[in-house]
């Protein structure tokens, strides 16, 4: 298999690391010569806990003498199920002075799969350090369990850290380390002395720690790189700071223990390091000198994301278990050109080839399996010789006796002799008869520069495969889509409700007929920027009467250097302007404040929840009542006024909107804002204060009204109002102009606008429409699936893709495809029930045509498709006509599915008899 794009024309390429001496010594040999070189130097932090390297090595003298006590002999295997502690550390070390291997046990797996790790490797005894009932089940009678007590007492050394004559030679195995096997059955990966400490020496020619290096032990003992970050400082004078069992599983912790023990080396998974820059801040972890990562696939986007957060060059390694860690290395440039970071080049004493089917070596940009040869191969499968055979094979093009680990991987060389990653062999997949690679689509999705990561999984019956992805976002990229994700996640009772009010334009609402109306006015007619108002560059607006934010939004989106002030005092509605103005990344201050005409505390305030636009200081019940009514009439007028169902629905409607609340609330004048937020310019004053507006203006003091260069507001034509705006307004220097609206259901309303000639503002020319300036998410789904089609034939695109915040992971920080499979929204059941009367099949009919829909299910939520209070009304009307009954709003309202009409239905027929 190739992947798309030009490829040189040159010869079959084999890369083998730097030939460099072996080192002939073991790890504890390794860590002796270390304690004899700085025994007072710390080894070894835990918490409050610091341990030198002499008083490391007489704890591990203790124990190892134990061990032997205790029937440990060279070439056996000890299980150990410690946690992250000194202690795990010392048993380690002791475990190896002894001869033996360890084979980790973490402390999360099941019994069933301890007992299986047991009966297959066949431990000499098992090291606990407390009660552990998963392990102490699992041993059973067959396998002698030993707590950290029983190998103290029985150690009986003397004070002078000694070798016990016991050591171990440098072929004999030093680890024992499981991992997920083809079969469904874990198998266990055997790695001798030699291979670890030729790892670790390339490691220390590569990086060079130091004395005053402080390397973070947080990976779990079952997985490969706890190996490194274990025997690296303490064979190399450096200090191992160990992580409390679970902090592993908190990024913020993680980032605050990094900071606090000045962290120069650390490791992450590329899942965990997108979890971490998502979740948290490097900001403070100045120490950092060097950041590994291995274990996944790094993204571009990944990788730009750490090298914005932090200045620690970031290092891109490679390897299979099989193979003592790592096999390649790569450090990340800065910057980082391209969209592929790859894996690098072979590390010392260690060959990397790509060979075809035939185990043939391949030119560069050609995909081959990834295979390895040199001293850093594991011994083979623990007790599994068939297996051991089948993946390490004799070397084809080796000296004789070679052998060569065939890791199951795709990758190919690039131009430049580095090693880029493709994926697995075997994760292959046949869509409609088509073999699909997982790894290339992911490859492809992962093209464009908004995707961080990306899942491809396949789901649907074995007739009807299909692929369905679920992506991370760049929120450098895509910010306001990334927002919108991490929103809709939110738990239900948290959630706002999200509708697109226009293309790229999603904004929570409080209530969605209402946003509608706002957005029409704002967004399509502009009111308040008309008869010479405008939004100007680099200015100052101040919004009174925020409501949910869609001036702000409109600002924000027209005008990007703008800074809006935006009042709102309704503290759930103020919540949703929160929400709005986040999700868009509008440079706006957010003030929880009325307006009126003098200081004061607080003022009493009618909140209307149902229609929170006309709530305000002077609501009245009968004035609010009459416009609302006479504004649904006019839209809900369909060439008939004489529609009883309609005006009946009206009524009810009304009243339950006009249910009002009333609030105390905190009160500003203008003037104490202008004080209060140090703003020395007001290029626009927008006002829309239900019946407030000349509050809001006499809260202006004298001082103030030359810093004001435009005021846009909503007047009700009653008592006088708009004569007296209009005459403070001119008395204040301003050019006035009036409109009314052109719409007669909006009742006496009567927008200002007004312009200080020569001020700041006059002359600037109309903006073009507010639009915003990335796609949202929808769009973006779209944008990605186009890019990748252009390397992808359609079998291989995903039928669904799904952005989400994070990713699914295993407990060693990889992608765990079994939970993405689970969690996809693409294998979660869906309502599908049909009608099964005529009744439901009516109203199924009558919805569909009022809300705008294709189908409607029985059970569909009139709310959740798209219905509206409005559509209710609709609804309510049609029903009573289609069927002749008087048919209530509220019952809409309390059963908005058509099998709950339905049966609303058969209650009032039969009543009527």
């Amino acid at each position: 298999m190739t992947l798309a794009g030009p490829r040189p024309a040159t010869g079959p390429t084999i890369r083998a690391g730097t030939g460099q001496r072996l080192v002939d010594a073991t790890l504890p040999e390794l860590f002796l010569r270390q304690v004899r070189a700085t025994p007072g130097a710390p080894a070894v932090v835990c918490g409050t806990s610091e341990v030198t390297y002499a008083d490391l090595a007489l704890r591990v003298d203790r124990l190892a003498d134990g061990l032997c006590r205790l029937g440990v002999r060279p070439g056996d295997v000890v299980s150990v199920a410690v946690p992250r502690s000194v202690e795990l550390i010392a048993v380690l070390l002791a475990v190896l002075d002894v001869g033996a291997a360890y084979l980790p046990l973490d402390a999360d797996q099941p019994a069933e799969r301890v007992r299986y790790l047991l009966t297959d490797a066949r431990p000499r005894c098992v090291v606990v350090a407390g009660a552990q009932p998963e392990v102490d089940e699992a041993a059973g009678a067959h396998t002698p369990l030993h707590r950290l007590h029983d190998l103290e007492t029985a150690g009986a050394r003397g004070t002078e850290p000694t070798s016990n004559g016991h050591g171990p030679r440098p072929a004999d195995t030093a680890y024992v380390i499981y991992t997920s096997g083809s079969t469904g059955r874990p198998k266990g990966v055997a790695v001798s002395h030699t291979g670890i400490v030729n790892h670790l020496a390339w490691m220390q020619r590569h990086f060079g720690l130091r004395a005053d290096d402080r390397v973070l032990h947080k990976t779990q003992l079952g997985f490969d790189v706890s190996v490194w970050e274990l025997f690296w400082p303490l064979t190399t004078g450096a200090v191992l700071v160990v992580a409390e069992p679970g902090l592993h599983k908190d990024p913020a912790a993680l980032a605050r223990l990094m900071a606090e023990e000045r962290i120069t080396t650390v490791h992450f998974v590329p899942s965990m390091l997108d979890v971490l820059l998502g979740e948290t801040s490097l900001s403070d972890c100045t120490s950092l000198r060097r950041v590994i990562t291995s274990g996944e696939t790094l993204s571009a986007g990944l990788c730009r994301a750490f090298q914005e957060a932090c200045d620690a060059p970031l290092h891109n390694l490679y390897g299979p278990t099989e193979a003592a860690i790592d096999v390649t290395s790569w450090e990340c440039p800065r910057p980082l050109e391209g969209e592929v970071v790859p894996i690098g080049r072979p590390v010392d004493n260690t060959g990397i080839h790509v060979l075809d089917e035939a185990l043939r070596p391949v030119g560069p940009g050609v995909t081959g399996e990834l295979c390895v040869t040199g001293v850093q191969l594991a011994t083979g499968y623990v007790n599994s010789p068939g297996l051991t055979a089948e993946r390490f094979v004799a070397c084809p093009f080796g000296d004789p006796g070679q052998r060569m680990y065939r890791t199951g991987d795709l990758a190919w060389w690039n131009r430049d002799g580095d090693l880029e990653y493709l994926g697995r062999s075997d994760d292959q997949v046949k869509i409609n008869g088509v073999r699909v690679e997982v790894a290339e689509v992911e490859a492809a999705l992962m093209r464009h520069p908004a995707v961080r990561r990306a899942a491809v999984v396949v789901d649907g019956p074995p007739d009807a495969r299909r692929l369905t992805a679920q992506l991370t976002l760049d929120s450098r990229v895509a910010p306001g889509a990334d927002r919108l994700v991490r929103l809709l996640e939110l738990p239900e009772e948290s959630r706002p409700r999200v509708v697109t009010l226009a293309p790229r334009l999603p904004v929570c609402v409080h209530q969605e007929s209402e946003a509608r109306f706002m957005f029409r006015e704002i967004f399509e007619d502009e009111v308040y920027v008309q008869q010479g108002v405008t939004v100007p560059d680099g200015g100052c607006v101040l919004d009174v009467g925020a409501n949910i934010g869609l001036f702000t939004l409109f600002v924000g989106l027209q005008a990007p250097d703008v800074r809006v002030y935006a009042c709102e005092p309704v503290p759930e509605v103020f919540d949703v302007l929160r929400r709005n103005v986040n999700l868009h990344g509008v440079d706006a201050v957010l003030l929880p404040y009325a307006l009126a005409d003098e200081p004061r505390e607080s003022a009493d305030f009618t909140y209307y929840p149902g229609v929170s636009i006309i709530s305000g200081r002077y609501a009245s019940t009968a004035a609010d009542g009459a416009v609302l009514s006479d504004y649904l009439r006019g839209e809900l007028a369909t060439g008939g006024e004489a529609d009883t169902g309609v005006g009946d629905a009206v009524g009810d409607l009304v009243e339950d909107r006009l249910r009002a609340r009333r609030l105390t609330v905190p009160v500003r004048t203008a003037s104490q804002i202008i004080d209060e937020e140090d703003i020395d310019r007001v290029s626009l004053l927008k006002i829309d204060a239900e019946r407030s507006e000349l509050d809001v203006l006499a809260g202006i003091e004298d001082r103030h009204w030359a810093l004001i260069d435009q005021v846009c507001l909503e007047v009700h034509d009653s008592d006088g109002r708009p004569d007296r705006v209009r005459a403070l307004l001119t008395a204040q220097g301003f050019e006035v102009r009036a409109r009314r609206p052109a719409d007669d259901n909006l009742g006496d309303l009567v927008t200002f606008y007004a312009v200080r000639p020569g001020g700041a503002s006059a002359g600037a020319q109309p903006r073009p429409a507010a639009r915003p300036r990335s796609a949202f998410l929808d769009e973006l789904l779209t944008e990605i699936r186009d890019k990748a089609a252009q390397v992808l034939p359609l079998s291989m695109l995903p039928s669904q893709m799904t952005a989400v915040s994070r990713l699914p992971l295993t407990a060693n920080g990889k992608l765990d495809r079994a939970r993405l499979m689970t969690a996809s929204p693409a294998t979660r059941p869906e309502s599908a029930r049909t009608a099964t009367t005529e009744r439901e099949r009516v109203l199924c009919a009558l919805i569909a045509e009022i809300v705008g829909v294709s189908r409607v299910q029985v059970d569909d939520n009139i709310f959740g498709i798209g219905g509206t209070s409005l559509t209710a009304v609709k609804l309510t009307a049609a029903i009573c006509k289609r069927f002749g009954v008087p048919f209530k709003f509220r019952m809409v309202v309390d059963s908005p599915t058509a099998a709950g009409l339905a049966r609303r239905l058969d209650e009032l027929l039969a009543v009527q008899g």
